[in-house]
């Protein structure tokens, strides 16, 4: 595997199997997975610009002065991994699938994570879009139904994590991040 994420053939069978399988899991009864309801899902719209219909800010953090590659390479200077199992997100701009993820953990049981997503603009810069949530590995009913998903503080991280290891020059925040980072020129 290369190093700026997942190879084409992967990002291609997520976006051809993920959809079928969210329409799939959202028709199951509610009954069948206690405490989870209609939360399952394998493909959604994150939060956009600004917040969304329910009132929850949006996961974008920053944006990278480069393409994904180059986006994915910083985040993995950070710690990040690729994340095989994570849903395809959806821009809630104009709808176009995200161009890859990474998350972080202290370990790969770890109860807690980060989760970034990456999509390319059309001037060739990478949003980077972020949350924190449970690990699907360890707490998968707990995971997919979102309990102690927290937009705020996985943005924030992805601030922190991207500020640690990319020039500050090549990076801005979105309006939705707190602004709190320090930056060494």
């Amino acid at each position: 595997m290369s190093d700026h994420g997942p190879p084409h053939w992967m990002q291609s069978v997520r976006e051809a199997a993920l959809p079928p399988l969210d329409d799939a899991a959202r028709s199951l009864p509610t009954e069948r997975v206690p405490g989870v309801g209609r939360t399952l899902y394998a493909a959604y719209t994150l939060g956009g610009r600004s917040p969304d219909t329910r009132g929850e800010p949006a996961e974008h953090a920053v944006t990278y002065d480069g393409p994904p590659a180059e986006a994915a390479r910083v985040l993995r200077r950070a710690g990040y991994g690729f994340g095989q199992l994570a849903a395809l997100k959806y821009h809630p701009d104009d709808g176009r699938s995200d161009d890859g993820n990474l998350i972080k953990r202290p370990s790969r049981w770890a109860m807690w994570q980060t989760h970034a997503h990456l999509f390319a603009t059309d001037d060739g810069r990478t949003e980077i879009h972020g949350h924190y949530e449970r690990n699907g590995l360890r707490a998968p009913v707990r995971h997919y139904g979102a309990d102690g998903y927290n937009i705020e503080r996985g943005r924030d991280l992805v601030v922190e994590d991207v500020a640690s290891v990319a020039p500050a020059a090549t990076w801005e925040l979105s309006e939705w991040s707190g602004g709190g980072v320090e930056t060494e020129e």
